[in-house]
Order: C-alpha cells, then sequence, then structure tokens
C-alpha cells in the first residue's frame, strides 16, 4: 500500500496556493444568506494518508458571501458515507446506546479560513462513527469531509471532499490525576514508581473528563502528616508540579485559615506540609490548573486540602479477584503507604488479563467489605457494585479502600 505522511509544515506551500478568504469590501455592506461555499481540495487528496504517522492536514475554504468578510466560525466534519444526520455529541448523550453517529467533528472552532485537522482526532472520530474496535480497523477508507460556518445564528455547510485514509486504533484517553509523592506517600523515599512511591489521584464519579486530555477535577482522600509532600503531572518528570510558597525569609506560607499557600510551577517552592498528622481530601482541577502561569499561587478553586473530622477504617489487607482468578480471592493487593508512621488506604496490584477480557472486583478476605462498579478503566466501586469488565490486557490497578475509586493503568 502506497502510503504517505502529512506533516504539517510541509503543506504551507500547498496552502498558500489555495483560495484565501475573500476581502472584497462594499461601501454599504449588506448582509447576505449564502446557502453555502466553496472547500477546497487539497493536493494530498489523491494520496493514502497513514493518520497513525500524520501530525495534521491543512485545510482551507473560501469566507462565505455574506457581502461582507464576516466573523464566522468554521469547524471541520466527517463522515464514512456522506450522511450527516446524528452527530457523535448527539449519539452519545442517548443513555440507551441506540442512537448511532454519522458524523463527527474534529476540529476545534476558528474565526479565519484555514485549519489543521490532527491525525489522531479524525481517525477517533471515523473509529466512533465505524463502532470500529481495536480488531476491526479497515486497512483504507475514503472519508467525506465538509466545513461547517456559523454566523449571526445562521449555519450553512461547504461542498464535501473526499480523503482516502489509512486508519489505526485510537485508545480512549484515561482521565489520569497529578502524582502524589513526598514523604508522607508511598514509602517516603520519593521515588519515582507507581504504586511503591507515588500514586496517581483519582477520577471523580460524575465528573466530565477531556476526551483529547483527560483532564478534569481529581480527588484523593488519605492519611498525611507533616512530613510533607508535593504533585507532580507526570510520573518522571518535574516539568510541571505544585509545591508550597515560600515567604522571603524561607518560611513555608499558610493562609489565615491554616491551609498552605499552593504554587504551580516554582522549583524553588518547598514541600506542601498540613499543620497537623490527620485525615485528608486533596481536591484538583487539571483543567483550571493550566489556565494560570508558572509560579502563580493557586487559588481555592483549583485546589484544596481539607481535613477530615472523623478517621476510616482500617483494613489489614484488600483483595482484587474477578473471573481472571476464578473469583478465589488469591490477589493480595499490595499497600501503597509503607512508610513506619503512615496509615494506608491505597493499594496496587498488577493484573495480567493479556489472554482475554475479564472482571475484577475489590474484596476484604471474608466479602463482608466489598466493592464494584460497571466503570472501567476507572470509576469508584461500592458496596454490592456490578463486575468491572477489564479488557484484554495488562493494568496495574490502584485502589483507595476510603472512596472506593480505582483506575486501571495499562502497563
Amino acid at each position: 500500500m502506497n502510503k504517505i505522511k502529512i506533516m504539517a509544515g510541509a503543506l504551507i506551500g500547498c496552502a498558500m496556493a489555495f483560495t484565501a478568504c475573500s476581502d472584497d469590501l462594499s461601501h454599504n455592506p449588506t448582509l447576505q444568506t449564502p446557502e453555502t461555499f466553496t472547500l477546497n481540495t487539497p493536493a494530498y487528496s489523491t494520496s493514502n494518508i497513514d493518520l497513525e504517522t500524520t501530525d495534521s492536514m491543512r485545510l482551507t475554504w473560501s469566507q462565505p458571501d455574506y457581502g461582507f468578510p464576516a466573523a464566522a466560525q468554521y469547524e471541520v466534519q466527517v463522515s464514512l458515507n456522506d450522511d450527516w444526520s446524528v452527530s457523535t455529541e448527539q449519539a452519545a448523550a442517548d443513555e440507551s446506546g441506540k442512537t448511532k453517529p454519522t458524523y463527527a467533528t474534529v476540529s476545534d472552532p476558528t474565526g479565519v479560513c484555514s485549519t489543521s485537522v490532527i491525525g489522531s482526532t479524525l481517525a477517533k472520530g471515523i473509529q466512533t462513527i465505524g463502532g470500529w474496535g481495536e480488531d476491526d480497523i479497515p486497512a483504507k477508507k475514503d472519508v467525506k469531509v465538509r466545513v461547517m460556518s456559523v454566523y449571526a445564528k445562521d449555519t450553512i455547510y461547504s461542498n464535501v471532499i473526499n480523503l482516502t485514509v489509512v486508519p489505526y486504533f485510537v485508545k480512549d484517553v484515561v482521565p489520569m490525576g497529578w502524582y502524589l509523592i513526598g514523604s508522607c506517600i508511598g514509602d517516603g523515599s520519593w521515588g519515582g514508581e507507581i504504586g511503591p512511591n507515588m500514586i496517581p489521584m483519582y477520577a471523580i464519579a460524575g465528573q466530565n473528563y477531556d476526551k483529547k486530555t483527560g483532564e478534569g477535577k481529581f480527588s484523593w482522600t488519605g492519611y498525611l502528616t507533616t512530613e510533607g509532600f508535593k504533585l507532580k503531572k507526570e510520573a518522571d518528570k518535574w516539568d510541571d508540579q505544585i509545591g508550597q510558597k515560600k515567604g522571603d525569609d524561607g518560611t513555608l506560607e499558610y493562609d489565615a485559615d491554616g491551609n498552605p499557600v499552593l504554587q504551580k510551577n516554582e522549583g524553588g517552592s518547598g514541600n506542601i506540609t498540613v499543620k497537623e498528622d490527620g485525615y485528608y481530601t486533596i481536591t484538583l482541577d487539571t483543567k483550571a490548573l493550566k489556565k494560570i502561569k508558572d509560579k502563580d499561587v493557586i487559588s481555592k478553586d483549583i485546589m484544596t486540602i481539607t481535613k477530615l473530622d472523623k478517621a476510616p477504617s482500617v483494613f489489614e489487607q484488600i483483595y482484587c479477584t474477578g473471573d481472571f482468578d476464578s473469583w478465589k480471592v488469591s490477589g493480595k493487593m499490595t499497600p501503597v503507604h509503607t512508610k513506619t508512621g503512615l496509615k494506608n488506604h491505597d493499594w496496587y496490584f498488577v493484573l495480567d488479563a493479556s489472554d482475554g477480557d475479564t472482571t475484577a472486583k475489590f474484596t476484604t478476605a471474608g466479602w463482608s467489605t466489598n466493592w464494584g462498579s460497571e466503570s472501567f478503566p476507572y470509576g469508584t466501586g461500592t458496596s454490592g457494585g456490578g463486575n468491572i469488565a477489564v479488557a484484554k490486557g495488562k493494568y496495574k490497578v490502584i485502589f483507595n479502600d476510603i472512596t472506593g475509586q480505582y483506575v486501571f493503568i495499562a502497563q
């Protein structure tokens, strides 16, 4: 198969050859109501576009003839068979799952007459429309592309062009909170392994997460000491981190209520230190955090550390069990917080389901307390909840016995 790789920079020359937005002006402009406009056919449309290796595809179009250069908003849409009746958003809103999408939006809104469609975004869009699993991806596929224009509450569409693409399977982004690491987390070593040394914060039930980035609101509940900790975005890097602000004299700063004053991406910040040992809930809005500048103080609507009034029960052992071990309750989970003086409520376990799909639950030895859910690869288990349907693969499972929150991290 003859495949090509489209790079955004390589297409600049082609894009300049296309028709740009009209700059015709009228001395007395009158709003017209065009019925369509022209999406230019790119030079690469006759090639097989390998979406897995394509960074982006440049598209350009002429401005609809509104009678003057109107500030319209444009979005690129894709369909498999030129059917534009049901969007992926409309289909997702049907909780019964009976509504099937026929087209997807594959670009962010733009106010200019050009954009770049990301290869992975297009691949995910047509995968959703086609309802393809990992083993169903076709070797080659013709797709239909158009542009939507919205101006003055009026929506019109461009002509439809054809692109031939080589799809690939795009896995859903798993919402992953920043990692907790420090002297009162895990074994206290500040090491780089998820489980023994650090853990991700958990997704919160009922919250919506960005489908492209996995960002949103996360939480963790557990025992903290005055020895301190930090948060970092990536397990193996410190480029993005959260610490505690220091005063001019180097002492840690606290607000009027005695809470640590938190700071984003200040490498010289101190360890986040609560004033007394105890149980706390930490919440973090990673999407909102992205919008503030480095070294800025983090407001309470972005991150909070709240002390619990009551200490939860401590379990000596938690198990991960399911079809993978014939429900023998043989999967002993390993405690995360093992440093002397800490109280453990997070557990990890390596689940090898490489041979096929399976199910899982979390439980104590005698099933007196157990947690289940119908959500995968993350969710919140509840007492008497359903079996977690685990997809084929190998995972490091992280579980919190206070909240029931869990995440399956593909290995």
